[in-house]
């Protein structure tokens, strides 16, 4: 009431939102959209408060009216890689709440407005992973091209040793981890940081450990504490896999 800011507007909507009255989320991040239209000197874009509208459309089950006002109103027209946000916001929440196959085509429109941004790709990767029946190929697809678009985007908030690390357990899921190996090797990506290259064989060893094959997993924990030993971690998880051998070493455990 004394400064109608649409960050203020979009603040109520979100408590409302967290007390379970999506209604009200809807009518106040609506508002701030609509604040933000004329509000040229917000520090914050268009696209920020169409976030928390579209979840609040998304968690009053109104998600297709939601689509139907934001293609309506030509906001961002301009801006596809700001309506890209959207979209993938979008494919976030659905997958967060169980309707993973659902999510799909939201993260393609994400790409198709903005084909450069790689966490589009490693999203669609990890849904593709996450159906009742995964299709890890269509994983390795989407992650090895978030890598790829990774290389070429220094802006992008997440490292290459994040996307390495799906792209990696795309492989192991498929049944082909050597040739991944083979491809890490090849491309050296982070050959010159080996603590980043230890983080990628400590979470080999750790599907190797989870899906029971302990032996192998030795060598991956081994292999990390060679790039770097001043992780505890990466000793703890070769400590912990010593204990889970058939035959367990409680020597090498303790040590």
């Amino acid at each position: 009431e004394l400064d109608k800011q649409p960050m203020y507007l979009c603040n109520r909507g979100r408590a409302y939102g967290s007390l379970g009255q999506y209604d009200k989320m809807i009518e106040y991040c609506g508002r701030a959209v609509e604040l933000r239209r004329e509000t040229l000197t917000d520090a914050f874009g268009l696209d920020y408060y169409y976030e928390f509208l579209a979840e609040a459309y998304f968690r009053d089950n109104r998600l297709p009216e939601f689509e139907k006002l934001f293609e309506k109103s030509d906001d961002l027209k301009e801006e596809e890689k700001k309506k890209a946000i959207i979209y993938n916001r979008i494919g976030n929440l659905l997958v967060q709440g169980g309707q993973v196959i659902e999510s799909i085509p939201y993260y393609e429109k994400a790409i198709s407005l903005d084909d450069k941004w790689p966490i589009y790709e490693c999203n669609l990767g990890l849904t593709y992973g996450k159906l009742i029946k995964p299709d890890w190929d269509k994983m390795i697809e989407h992650c090895q091209r978030a890598v790829e678009l990774r290389r070429d985007t220094p802006t992008d908030p997440y490292g290459l040793v994040y996307y390495y690390d799906f792209l990696a357990e795309a492989y192991f899921r498929a049944g082909k981890l050597k040739k991944f190996e083979d491809e890490f090797e090849k491309f050296g990506d982070i050959k010159n940081e080996p603590k980043k290259e230890a983080r990628i064989y400590n979470r080999i060893g750790n599907l190797l450990a989870k899906g029971q094959k302990e032996q192998e997993a030795i060598i991956y924990y081994e292999k990390a504490i060679e790039l770097d030993s001043e992780s505890p971690i990466y000793e703890c998880n070769l400590g912990l896999t010593y204990g889970k051998l058939p035959k367990p070493d409680l020597d090498k455990m303790i040590e």
